[in-house]
């Protein structure tokens, strides 16, 4: 070969893929000991070979030379994943995979962009702390972001707005929940693509917003951690003080339909958990949530719940940063090539052309906008 094999890569496009050594050698035609040798750089791959390869993880040949460029961040905390016992490692490694290339997206436009400074006001707290600290946590973040009372705006771009990446692209499995990392000191937010429900989707977002500000030294499934986070969630987009008095206090019937979905699409949460912050609101008995859980399923609300909010939240920061970029005359086809990736992965990562404005509070596309840099 005419040019440096980098074994990181292949490491790297082969978990992307969500193949197993054994899965790529089967596709390739070589034996999963050749794979190994391959990824720990004993041994590198005939041009014919290499090809292969390149096909079965779907990235140009290119993708597979040392170019001086970074493969994955020299820092990166654990990731905050929700369950180790419900995922299998592979899913889990896709997941990072495809966290670390939206990593390497953001870099690469970082040479000719200024993304917002990493400003996430960090509260950390212990395995001990009582569930109304940690509201009285998430109403100071929104104090100190200067966040009207009501409902949350749109929380993915609040995130970017506060120098977080986020990206909705395709995993090859479907059960590795939204997670976040934080790479080079810069979180990285996965929310997928193939979850389309805007209120789960805010939730999550709002999940991950949770860690970022009181987890700074991640542990991957501590269920500690991720009910604090959920409780944060809770919190963020429906403060105790602003919604309790708009919660269900009892077991809903039909003439009921209307005013949930009402309080839904204001507060761009699902149903089911209006009633569940009723609950620990005490708003509602553990009796009388059990029993409106119980009527949701008779609706079979539990299952496919009513009241669409339109498309989830999209990320705009990437997307941004690509069109600054493009301005300058750099193409999407050269970052692409820069980063010997397909243009449409370049796409997939970046988000839509246009990103789908909330229907939530005012969207303020400034605050989300990178810096051409001189």
């Amino acid at each position: 070969m005419s040019f440096a094999f980098d074994p990181e890569r292949l490491r790297l496009a082969r978990e992307d893929a969500g193949l197993r050594k054994n899965e790529l050698a089967t596709a390739v035609g070589v034996s999963p000991a050749a794979i190994s040798q391959f990824e720990s750089g004993r041994a590198a791959p005939r041009s014919g070979t290499l090809s292969a390869i390149a096909l079965a993880c779907g990235f140009p040949a290119s993708f597979f030379h040392m170019d001086g460029r970074p493969t994955r961040p020299r820092d990166a905390d654990e990731p905050f994943f929700r369950s180790l016992r419900s995922t299998r490692q592979w899913e889990r490694r896709e997941a990072q995979a495809k966290a670390a290339l939206v990593w390497r997206v953001a870099n690469e436009l970082e040479g000719y962009v200024d993304f917002p400074e990493v400003a996430f006001d960090a509260i950390p707290v212990d395995d001990e702390i009582r569930p109304q600290a940690i509201e009285e946590i998430a109403l100071e973040i929104r104090r100190r972001w200067s966040m009207p009372d009501g409902p949350a705006g749109n929380v993915v771009q609040l995130i970017e707005t506060k120098g977080g990446i986020a990206s909705r692209v395709r995993p090859r499995s479907e059960r590795v929940d939204a997670f976040s990392q934080r790479m080079d000191g810069r979180p990285i937010v996965m929310l997928w693509s193939t979850k389309q429900d805007a209120a789960r989707s805010r939730f999550d977002a709002a999940h991950e917003l949770g860690h970022l500000v009181l987890h700074p030294d991640p542990e991957p499934g501590n269920k500690t951690m991720e009910r604090q986070a959920h409780a944060f969630s809770a919190s963020f987009l429906m403060p105790a003080d602003q919604i309790k008095d708009e919660l269900p206090t009892r077991a809903p019937t039909k003439r009921d339909q209307r005013h949930l979905l009402g309080l839904k699409r204001t507060w761009g949460v699902s149903i089911a958990a209006l009633f569940y912050r009723a609950r620990e609101l005490k708003a509602m008995s553990a009796d009388t949530h059990r029993n409106s859980m119980i009527r949701l399923s008779d609706w079979g609300w539990r299952k496919s719940e009513p009241g669409d909010l339109g498309p989830c939240e999209q990320p705009a920061l990437l997307r941004r940063g690509l069109g600054l970029v493009a301005s300058t005359g750099v193409s999407e086809d050269k970052i692409a090539d820069a980063l010997g990736i397909p243009v449409g992965r370049l796409t997939e990562i970046c988000g839509p052309g246009r990103p789908a404005v909330d229907m939530q509070a005012p969207y303020e596309p400034d605050k989300v906008q990178p810096l051409r840099r001189d």
